[in-house]
């Protein structure tokens, strides 16, 4: 069970198909500009679902190289994403499975060149005073599941958490509760797990 949550974290749905108005529509152009331009990024962060407890670990991107690392300590888990493949690691019985990451919303983030409504559906916006709401998925319907990203505005964009809505109707919440942007991560972050 817990390895499914996992997966799904990275693997009302209202489809936003009525024009943006034009301060939305400035919002989502300065956010596709952050997330093609995100920088190295560590962030520490928590994980909930209705249904377990909640779980503390450390987000790794290198945007640049299209890869991602997820750690969760006390389940001796990580995720770790490169050249397109999702690599789920569980230490505690060596095992690693590698899945296709491009339809997955971490596959969708981490992309190339990331163009709303085109490489990626925005399903729905919502903003409120120093922070938005976007939905994304890979379909316009959103029938492989989505994520809601928060962001917040101001100083500066930045990822503040999102939720992952799977197909069955599970929700998966990640909270950053620390977020360090423009650093030199170690390359073997990245590498396919070996036990």
């Amino acid at each position: 069970m817990m390895r499914s949550i996992l997966i799904f974290s990275f693997c009302s749905l209202i489809v936003f198909a009525a024009p943006c108005e034009q301060k939305e529509s400035s919002t989502l152009q300065q956010i596709e500009t952050y997330l093609n331009q995100l920088p190295r990024i560590k962030a520490s962060f928590q994980q909930r679902t209705n249904d377990t407890p909640t779980i503390l670990g450390t987000l790794y991107i290198d945007k640049k190289n299209g890869c991602m690392h997820i750690d969760y300590p006390s389940l001796q888990q990580k995720i770790i994403i490169r050249n397109g493949t999702l690599y789920l690691a569980d230490a505690t019985d060596k095992s690693v499975q590698d899945i296709n990451a491009s339809n997955t919303p971490a596959g969708l983030l981490l992309q190339n060149n990331i163009q709303f409504n085109n490489t990626v559906h925005v399903l729905k916006f919502n903003e409120l005073d120093n922070t938005a709401y976007v939905t994304l998925a890979s379909t316009k319907t959103g029938d492989e599941g989505c994520m809601e990203i928060e962001f917040i505005l101001k100083p500066f964009i930045k990822i503040n958490g999102w939720i992952i809505f799977d197909q069955q109707g599970n929700e998966i919440h990640i909270d950053i509760t620390k977020f360090e942007a423009g650093l030199t991560l170690d390359k073997k972050l990245f590498d396919r797990p070996q036990f």
